[in-house]
């Protein structure tokens, strides 16, 4: 048996149980709508399906599973009650799911029409007494320029700004990054993931907002930011990211050592360098340009 059959055997034995698990929740959760607890069980199991689906590529079953997603959210934090109608839709979004699992498992090409199930459930998300306006505010967020969301040298903590300085003195480039995915990307916790693990094996990640463990785990909007140390320059950086699928824009943009606050403990300061030293001294490539910027390029070949 090949990988790619183990997966998929995985893949219909996990489904399997998390399409019986939501099933036996939403039918318990009709008797107790109050009960957080079980709202949270269905929202982690739906959240996992989802994730299994976008992995496997079965992009249908994602999106379906992403916009319940949405609904189930909105269970949690208290601005959708939960009703008969509301359970009812999440009931016969299970069942398509159950129909699209067994298709897949049969081999069957079948193309589905979810719209109206979709309708259905952006219709709840918006219905009235919800946070219509917070909502609206973070995705107006989400399409701002980046520029917008490259740290300012006043961002830089004295400590960080320590280190940074080190790096310049001893040859290092210092780089504010901002990275934007598409608006579309269901695994943003993983997307950031393989960027900041690719630029770690070229330099230091210094500093990331949101912090790593919540960009790793996808929560954030669609914009994260890093501080990078390497002796990489800024097209290499570029290519980098770039090439991570479901990136849509990149800013690269150089710290100048004059931003940098002057560092006051000067046994700090060799600690730092040392620091450095050990975690960074990689090949550099290429020649630094400074402040490039240019949004990610849709034809180039994108790692998975």
């Amino acid at each position: 048996m090949d990988d790619t059959q183990k997966y998929r055997d995985l893949f219909f034995e996990e489904s399997d149980e998390y399409l019986q698990s939501l099933n036996d929740s939403l039918l318990q959760l009709e008797k107790e709508t109050d009960n957080t607890s079980l709202v949270d069980d269905i929202f982690r199991s739906a959240h996992t399906l989802k994730g299994m689906a976008a992995t496997m590529g079965y992009t249908t079953m994602a999106e379906l599973t992403h916009r319940m997603e949405n609904v189930l959210e909105l269970f949690r934090n208290g601005t959708l009650e939960v009703t008969s109608k509301v359970v009812s839709v999440i009931f016969k979004c299970l069942d398509q799911l159950s129909e699209i699992v067994e298709d897949l498992r049969a081999e069957k090409e079948v193309e589905y029409d979810i719209s109206e199930l979709l309708n259905e459930l952006d219709e709840m998300a918006r219905e009235p007494g919800q946070q219509v306006e917070e909502e609206a505010g973070e995705s107006a967020a989400a399409n701002d320029n980046l520029q917008d969301y490259v740290l300012d040298a006043s961002d830089i903590s004295e400590t960080d700004g320590k280190v940074i300085k080190s790096a310049i003195e001893k040859g290092f480039f210092a780089y504010n990054i901002a990275v934007k995915v598409t608006e579309t990307c269901l695994l943003k916790g993983p997307r950031a993931y393989l960027v900041m693990n690719k630029l770690d094996q070229q330099g230091d990640v210094l500093q990331s907002t949101p912090p790593a463990e919540e960009i790793e785990e996808g929560n954030f909007d669609r914009v994260f930011k890093l501080i990078f140390i390497s002796k990489l320059a800024p097209e290499n950086i570029y290519d980098i990211i770039e090439n991570v699928s479901e990136i849509e824009e990149v800013i690269v943009e150089k710290i100048a050592v004059d931003n940098i606050q002057e560092p006051k403990s000067p046994d700090m300061m060799e600690q730092v360098k040392d620091e450095i030293k050990k975690e960074t001294s990689k090949p550099a490539g290429g020649k630094a340009k400074e402040d490039e910027k240019r949004s990610a390029g849709k034809d180039k070949t994108k790692e998975e």
